[in-house]
């Protein structure tokens, strides 16, 4: 009887210590990452698990030249747009797609494919790709221990997709036809302010001037206010209706001294209509 309780209470330690064993949660060798930005009215998010360089030799060595590579470790690196893409001169519609690449020593090929759900690359299928491109790597000097992905360059509808390691960086361009989509979200979710929003965009960014005049028109058609008819002032001034600029601008400045509390710009558009009057 003695015998069997020891064997019991050594049988109880033993489960004990293995199950406290499994709870411990240790460092990952190649710890998940995810990357989020937004370009534009569209996202980018890229997930990725980021290997250590280790003292290792990568290039050519642990990422062997002319070999598909998942380009980290793990599962698949992905890739998804939140809108239609254009790359290299294609484009692409919105969809998360498997990042691959082939390095070279003095070019990489670089490939988006439609499968993105592999485990690193096996199972890859050439005919699945929805484009291949051309890069050229650029030595960085500086070492990154842990493959990490960027986005560079940003614009509001282009950007760099880049990733650097061990000494090395390799990147390509993918752009959005931001002011597209921006119209298509205008028409889907129209209310009260978005004629006025969509103007001021138009305006802000240089574009087509006529067309911000119609969209502030209809925002006045909606409602008359202080905030759009300085900006039909401002934008008759751009095209070369001074005249009518400096009516509009005086008439804003009248409705924007009605209001409770000064607009925030009110200041900038009363010197704004002085020197116009010059």
């Amino acid at each position: 009887m003695k015998n069997l309780l020891t064997g019991l209470l050594l049988a109880m330690f033993v489960f004990a210590a293995d199950s406290s064993f499994a709870q411990i949660i240790t460092p990952a060798a190649s710890p998940k990452a995810v990357l989020t930005q937004n370009v534009g009215v569209s996202e980018v998010v890229v997930t990725w698990s980021r290997p250590a360089v280790k003292g290792r030799k990568v290039w050519g060595g642990l990422v062997p030249y002319n070999e598909i590579w998942r380009t980290g470790a793990n599962a698949n690196t992905t890739i998804k747009f939140s809108d239609a893409v254009t790359i290299n001169g294609k484009e692409l519609p919105a969809a998360t797609y498997g990042f691959h690449t082939i390095p070279g020593e003095k070019e990489w090929t670089l490939i988006l494919s439609k499968d993105n759900n592999l485990s690193g690359s096996f199972g890859y299928k050439q005919e699945n790709d929805a484009v291949r491109l051309t890069a050229v790597p650029v030595a960085t000097g500086n070492n990154t221990e842990r493959l990490a992905f960027d986005v560079e360059e940003l614009t509001d509808s282009t950007a760099e997709i880049s990733f650097r390691w061990e000494k090395l960086k390799v990147g390509f361009v993918i752009k959005f036809k931001t002011r597209d989509l921006i119209l298509s979200k205008v028409n889907q979710n129209f209310s009260s302010g978005t004629p006025l929003a969509y103007a001021t965009y138009l305006f802000s960014n240089g574009m087509n001037l006529n067309d911000a005049m119609t969209w502030v028109d209809k925002s006045i058609g909606v409602q008359e206010s202080y905030w759009n008819v300085r900006m039909k002032a401002r934008i008759l001034e751009k095209i070369g209706k001074k005249s009518d600029a400096v009516m509009y601008m005086e008439k804003a400045i009248k409705m924007g001294e009605a209001m409770k509390s000064p607009p925030f710009d009110f200041e900038d558009m009363k010197k704004l209509l002085a020197d116009w009057k010059k």
